[in-house]
């Protein structure tokens, strides 16, 4: 997933310390969903994140492209069901 981050010009595990945690996974959702603004995108990380707002939107700008959403929507789909599994196996 980070080369296909580095690929779309979006930085965002230097300001994201997991990008799997609930800021990382709304923030990847919403690009593979198409939201290319990166303010808007930025609002979606909580106050636990160790940066500026600034900086979360200068990681967040990118060149988001279509086959870039289709590659995210498939390895965040992957990735949630993985999470599901390991979950339901904890239980």
């Amino acid at each position: 997933m980070e080369c296909l981050l580095e690929e779309m010009r979006i930085k965002l595990s230097i300001v994201v310390s997991n990008l799997l945690g609930a800021s990382g996974l709304r923030i990847l959702h919403a690009l593979a969903q198409g939201e290319t603004d990166a303010k808007k995108l930025a609002e979606l990380g909580d106050e636990r994140l160790h940066c500026t707002e600034e900086q979360l939107v200068d990681a967040l700008t990118g060149r988001v492209q279509p086959m870039h959403r289709g590659l995210l929507a498939y390895n965040c789909s992957d990735c949630s069901c993985s999470i599901s599994k390991w979950l339901s196996s904890t239980s």
